[in-house]
């Protein structure tokens, strides 16, 4: 096999374990199963090692494909998170690390954040190559982020709010922020950059996105100015949707007709299914189908079901939580580990 290739930053941090053993291990096991495959490289990330083979014969097929996924868990012990995919004679294999990289967000804000003309760009995550991603507002639009409980959703949040809040004064960026249950956005409600008073309530919630509306309509009659961007953060919006009839409709407006104006969203839940409410099990589908038309930015976290409807690939159940992601955006999907935001970045952020 190559040598394994990454990045100088995951070499010192990350623990893959013996790169040529774990390759000799899936070897063994194709040998066990009659796959005949041959050894390519294998590139070394922040979160798991990709390895690539290349198959020789014509006998693998999905049925084989899938017995030597499970096998291969067994015998790895990395847990079901072994992920086998085949394109044409190609065969890559995702191995998770013994020990992840979880990238520290107060360094990047040190050495990164303050210097940059795109006001409006954030960092979204270390690729495979230990590389920082980044993406803007004016490219993503507007983002739509799910996945289960402790997954990394929050975290995202709070790297992008950092991120922006670092970059932009109060004049130059206006936030609304949307958190019924009062918790994960909380900390951020005595921002100066709030354009409209914390919505920690379902009522507030309807009154927040009410006047997200007007000014919209607003900033359609005054199209030569140039305006400053609003940016909508949503942090579980199903307890909206369950609550408020006309949440959805809200919503669709927003997302529709915002960001020609500077007015963007952003909004996170583990039920996504729940946007158009009903206790029909009917609406599930017409719930997807218009995140899906809303949404073209999406940052999918684990999930155990559905996020093929999301992303057209069933491979959320593979993701390892603690901000391992999928990144969706302009037809191309990435798989990225997010940054871990901690209290004294928190406080710094405050303190803007």
């Amino acid at each position: 096999m190559n040598n394994p290739k990454h990045s100088e930053r995951s070499e010192q941090m990350v623990d893959p374990g013996d790169v040529s053993h774990v390759a000799a291990q899936i070897l063994t096991v194709a040998r066990d199963l009659d796959i005949n495959i041959e050894a390519v490289g294998a590139s070394i990330g922040p979160t798991f090692t990709e390895f690539e083979f290349t198959i020789l014969d014509d006998l693998f097929n999905d049925g084989i494909l899938a017995s030597f996924e499970e096998m291969l868990s067994n015998e790895l012990k990395r847990g079901s998170a072994i992920k086998c995919t085949r394109t044409d004679k190609k065969l890559g294999i995702v191995v998770p690390h013994i020990k992840r990289l979880y990238p520290d967000f107060q360094s990047y804000v040190i050495s990164h954040l303050g210097d940059r003309k795109d006001k409006i760009l954030f960092p979204i995550g270390l690729d495979l190559d230990g590389k920082t991603f980044y993406s803007s507002l004016d490219k993503t639009s507007n983002i739509l982020i799910c996945g289960s409980s402790g997954s990394g959703k929050s975290m995202f949040i709070n790297q992008i709010l950092c991120s922006l809040v670092f970059n932009n004064k109060p004049e130059d960026l206006g936030l609304v922020l949307i958190d019924t249950k009062a918790v994960e956005l909380d900390s951020f409600k005595d921002l100066k950059h709030l354009v409209f008073p914390f919505a920690n309530s379902i009522d507030k919630a309807d009154d927040a996105l009410t006047w997200v509306i007007s000014v919209i309509s607003n900033r359609k009659t005054n199209e030569q100015v140039k305006h400053r961007p609003i940016l909508v953060i949503i942090d579980e919006f199903a307890d909206c949707a369950i609550s408020n009839k006309t949440f959805h409709t809200q919503i669709e407006f927003i997302a529709e007709n915002g960001p020609a104006f500077n007015v963007y969203i952003i909004m996170s839940s583990q039920n996504p299914r729940y946007f158009i409410y009903d206790n029909h099990k009917d609406h599930d589908d017409l719930s997807y189908k218009t995140l899906n038309k809303l949404f073209k930015t999406k940052v999918i976290f684990h999930m155990s079901y559905d996020s093929k409807k999301l992303i057209n690939e069933d491979a959320a159940k593979y993701l390892l939580g603690s901000g391992d992601m999928f990144f969706s955006c302009e037809n191309k999907c990435l798989r990225l580990q997010g940054f871990y935001v901690d209290d004294d970045t928190l406080k710094m952020t405050l303190r803007k």
